[in-house]
């Protein structure tokens, strides 16, 4: 409020001052003096007035510079001001008082007549407002001098009972900060001490009902990794349905604690405040909470600590999240170990020793269990059957459906008749028992060795190489389809016939398509001259080289490259 012209005060010594208002002065001053209890000064001080002042009114307003005015700090015989009240707004230039007319229309409404500072140096620390004199008359020299005096007299008693105030409080909030961090150090220890998420969700209930007397809450978070499809991990006095995506989503996009107002959805449903947590610039878990039972809002204080506890539960919650990744990812690990053992069994752990062949074999699969197939068996009339096959996919999935065709194709051992009815039974039993969008490209072959005779179908899968001595290569084309297309199809059986020293190499393409560093393939224009150059070798030596030529074209990548599988036929 701007400064209002007033009249000047009558200004004069005191002489003579009445030995009476001496002693009261005296004894007014020892008894603030030794005082550090605010409303006592300020009762002692309108008592003290308004006896003097002959008046049944007064009132006290102390210097709120936060809210720019003066609040009612006590009153007497005004019923129409309340403790605490903003009565005047802005400063106020009071000088050495104001009477009458000079009285602001905010004091003057209630019947106040006279108006002195409450100075503490330059400073204003308040105001002093009495009533007009039960006498009627006006204020005397003597009386204002005396009331002057008084308040003067009651200025630094009311500052340095305000300091001591002031101080008081700041311990206060001192301990309560002290509180709050001890309380949040052992919070901290507790939730870090489980990673059970219905204990963290009950243990973040208790506290806070503990810590904030409200009875209702919703804790929801997200598991690591994830940006979406947020967990409701407790709610209490909430429906967890009510979270739905679309509000989940408004709440993640809150930046900073939220009070909805009435009318707001979440009002509707008894939400009085909503803490979104955050780890980052990311939103990873919400806390909703239900009014306080005294229904008091929720202090900036409450706010901050609401939000800590949430956030050592939040870090909880995702560390348990992150420990089921981890037995999970064990579990896993520990069971591909197991199913790899058992692929690796269904292989033949020792290759057939047949007079007048030189076998060799590798399977490497580019994970723990692959969709790779080779077997190699003795049929009872002497010769030698050889399979080839790869599986669409890898992983588990890949790794059934390969011992899936290598069981049925033990069944056909015993008789196992013309190659072409072989592979037309594989695909029916195949295309009956798997989904339309898996397939198996398989090389079946049976060697005659006392002749060199070889028969073959070649269903879909890459073109054998027969490598003749004399450096010549030949690719084994004749048969069909993949297995698992369509039931029904035929296939035809090709010929060949391998001189001593011809070489049959049969692999997979996870040799010919061998990603390098840069993402190129190894090829079969890499592959031949490898198999040419080593024609005059043993199997094994043969075999040998193809491996470390891929392994040399790919590098450490090779694990992540198909699986590779290879077999070698030599003639002697």
């Amino acid at each position: 409020m701007a400064s209002l012209p007033h009249p000047a005060l009558p200004e004069r010594a005191l002489p003579g001052t009445e030995r009476l208002d001496l002693a009261a002065l005296h004894e007014t001053s020892r008894l603030l003096s030794a005082s550090l209890d605010v409303p006592f000064i300020l009762g002692n001080l309108l008592l003290t007035a308004m006896s003097k002042a002959l008046t049944t009114r007064g009132v006290v307003l102390l210097r709120d510079d936060a809210a720019d005015g003066f609040r009612v700090a006590a009153a007497r015989g005004v019923s129409t001001v309340a403790d605490g009240v903003l009565l005047i707004e802005g400063a106020l230039d009071v000088g050495t008082g104001l009477v009458g007319e000079a009285v602001p229309e905010a004091l003057a409404r209630h019947r106040l007549a006279l108006v002195l500072p409450v100075r503490f140096g330059s400073r204003d620390v308040g105001l002093v407002a009495l009533g007009g004199r039960v006498t009627g008359g006006d204020y005397s020299d003597d009386a204002l001098n005396f009331l002057r005096s008084l308040v003067s007299m009651t200025a630094p008693a009311l500052q340095n009972a305000r300091s001591v105030e002031d101080l008081r409080d700041a311990n206060r909030r001192l301990d309560a900060q002290l509180q709050r961090i001890e309380t949040l150090f052992s919070l901290s220890k507790a939730f870090g001490g489980t990673v059970d998420r219905p204990k963290i969700a009950r243990l973040l209930a208790l506290t806070l009902m503990g810590q904030t007397a409200s009875s209702r809450h919703a804790f929801l978070a997200t598991p690591p990794g994830e940006t979406s499809g947020f967990v409701t991990l407790g709610a209490k006095g909430f429906k967890a349905e009510a979270f739905d995506p679309a509000l989940v989503d408004r709440l993640c996009g809150l930046p900073d604690p939220f009070v909805p107002e009435p009318g707001d959805p979440l009002a509707d449903m008894g939400a009085a405040l909503v803490v979104p947590l955050k780890q980052g610039t990311q939103t990873c878990g919400l806390l909703v909470l239900g009014p306080k039972a005294n229904r008091l809002p929720y202090g900036p204080d409450e706010v901050e600590l609401v939000e800590a506890i949430g956030g050592l539960a939040l870090t909880a919650v995702r560390n348990s999240f992150l420990l089921d990744e981890q037995v999970l990812k064990q579990r896993m690990e520990q069971e591909m170990r197991l199913a790899r053992t058992i692929q690796e069994r269904l292989l033949p752990q020792k290759l057939p020793r047949v007079e007048g062949a030189d076998l060799a074999a590798v399977a490497i699969p580019s994970r723990d269990v692959g969709g790779d197939l080779y077997d190699a068996v003795v049929l009872g009339d002497g010769r030698l059957l050889l399979a080839v096959a790869d599986v669409t996919g890898k992983g588990v999935p890949a790794a059934l459906l390969m011992a899936n065709m290598q069981a049925c194709l033990h069944v056909l051992l015993p008789n196992p008749g013309p190659l072409d009815e072989v592979a037309s039974r594989i695909n029916r039993v195949i295309c009956e028992n798997t989904s339309a969008d898996k397939f198996i490209t398989a090389f079946l072959c049976v060697y005659e060795p006392a002749t060199g005779a070889l028969e073959y179908v070649n269903a879909g899968h890459n073109p054998p190489y027969l490598v003749r001595a004399d450096g010549e290569v030949e690719e084994l084309r004749e048969g069909g389809l993949l297995l698992g297309v369509m039931k029904g199809l035929p296939y035809h059986v090709g010929t060949a016939t391998l001189a001593p020293g011809d070489t049959l190499t049969m692999f997979t393409d996870g040799v010919s398509e061998a990603l390098g560093p840069e993402n190129e393939e190894f090829t079969e224009e890499r592959l031949i001259p490898v198999l040419v150059a080593h024609r005059h070798a043993s199997a094994q030596a043969q075999l040998e080289g193809v491996v470390a030529a891929v392994a040399a074209f790919t590098g450490p990548v090779i694990e992540r490259s198909d699986d590779i599988t290879c077999v070698v036929l030599r003639a002697v």
